[in-house]
């Protein structure tokens, strides 16, 4: 009561009090006084930091007009600043410096050496908490990256934007034939898969075909793609889930150097990940690809099989309301059984069998 009286006396405050001056009732703070009574306690005013957060973030968002996506993030945060809502984001410029330099990415950079980029430190980024903060703008459904796909990973995500978390490589069974430098690699003789490793998906370009290929498959589950026997007039691709840049620059040759009349097949899990995979192949790949043994008398065979798993509840509602396209049927047929039915476990039921 004596603080509450001395700020009185000094017109900082204006009191309304009760039970005969003994209580305080209601403290009104003039507009003009809130400038001296920060400067009183050592605080920042929350207005001149609002302030200097919007001129903040504006200069941060200056290099990013050419990035539709950053630049709808800022924008965003600007609009909430100059609203006077309570924003998070610019108490950590370190963030923006992350962002900032993931899009002025122009080649692919393992994760570590980003770190160092940002911070000269290779762990920070992961360790201090930007790897989150940075996937969390990502996959914003208001302004998120445009290589963002529901049902994508961390992983898959960050790579798609340039920042490489793991040894990206991509498998294939089959009789392509790719040139890298001044060399011409046959891979027809490697009956059991060949693999490419990042820097070489990086340089290589494909140049067509030893033997007459009549089908295309890409695989979504390791294990099935290993099952898989060598066929002259099969190329098994593995897919792994979503494909990477490199991959999908590499693979888009191979439209060019096939026949007119190739099937191109798509084979995976019979789930809500499954179904925006394949959609993510054929917008992005293969125009013509169709689903492989995932209609829904394949995944009723599969429940009959003991080959199912239960649906997730925080899955179900994405399912119910994603357009499964051709895939329709298999989306109904998941909500109606409650189950769900990956690759692997197809192997396994005919193994029990």
């Amino acid at each position: 009561m004596e603080q509450v009286r001395a700020l009185e006396k000094e017109g900082l405050i204006r009191v309304t009090y009760r039970d005969m001056g003994s209580d305080v009732k209601r403290i009104d703070l003039p507009v003009e006084t809130v400038e001296k009574l920060c400067r009183r306690e050592g605080v920042e005013d929350s207005r001149k930091r609002q302030i200097r957060w919007l001129e903040e973030v504006r200069a941060w968002s200056a290099p990013a007009q050419d990035v539709p996506w950053l630049w709808a993030y800022y924008e965003d945060l600007i609009r909430r600043l100059e609203a006077g809502k309570i924003v998070k984001d610019p108490e950590d410029p370190d963030l923006f410096r992350c962002l900032n330099t993931l899009a002025e990415l122009n080649k692919p950079v393992w994760e570590r050496v980003f770190s160092c980029i940002v911070f000269e430190d290779s762990k920070r980024f992961r360790n201090g908490g930007y790897r989150e903060k940075v996937l969390s703008v990502l996959k914003n459904g208001l302004y998120g990256s445009p290589f963002y796909e529901e049902g994508m990973t961390d992983d898959e995500l960050l790579a798609a934007c340039g920042i490489l978390t793991y040894s990206q490589t991509l498998e294939w069974k089959g009789s392509l034939q790719y040139q890298i430098m001044e060399a011409q690699v046959d891979t027809s003789a490697l009956r059991y898969g060949c693999v490419l490793n990042a820097q070489t998906l990086e340089h290589a370009e494909v140049s067509g075909c030893s033997g007459c290929v009549s089908t295309v498959m890409t695989i979504e589950n390791k294990a099935n793609y290993e099952n898989m026997a060598y066929a002259e007039d099969t190329l098994y691709i593995y897919c792994h889930g979503f494909f990477s840049p490199k991959e999908l620059r590499f693979l888009s040759g191979l439209r060019g150097v096939l026949p007119a009349g190739v099937k191109y097949l798509h084979w995976g899990d019979m789930d809500y990940g499954g179904i925006r995979i394949y959609q993510y192949i054929k917008r992005h790949l293969f125009p013509e690809l169709v689903p492989y043994r995932m209609d829904a008398r394949d995944f009723e065979e599969a429940i009959r099989m003991r080959a199912g798993i239960d649906l997730e509840e925080s899955t179900r509602e994405k399912l119910e309301n994603m357009d499964a396209g051709e895939l329709d049927g298999l989306k109904q047929a998941i909500l109606r059984t409650g189950k769900t039915v990956e690759q692997e476990m197809l192997l396994a039921a005919a193994c029990s069998c």
